[in-house]
């Protein structure tokens, strides 16, 4: 379960990529709110591809895996790397 207020980056286990970061339950790329934990589901907001089709079935982006989320479709999984807080 994620701390609530802490900052994780989701970090790929491909490339070391950082597409984007939770805090809390909710999941931002940039700024943006995209998606969010829903228990261990993780719900991704843009799920509609250019051709407007779904990219994932019922926006069901991939699960929650102890501090990974495993990828719908392909199964790459992503860290949850928690960020310390710049703050003591």
């Amino acid at each position: 379960m994620l701390k609530a207020g802490t900052r994780y980056n989701l970090v790929s286990t491909l490339d070391e990529s950082s597409p984007g970061h939770f805090i809390g339950n909710v999941y931002y790329e940039r700024e943006n709110v995209l998606g969010e934990l829903q228990g261990d589901l993780f719900i991704y907001h843009m799920d509609i591809d250019f051709a407007g089709t779904p990219r994932f079935p019922n926006r069901v982006a991939g699960r929650l895996d102890g501090l990974e989320i495993v990828r719908t479709g392909d199964g790459v999984r992503f860290k949850l790397v928690e960020v310390e807080s710049e703050t003591a």
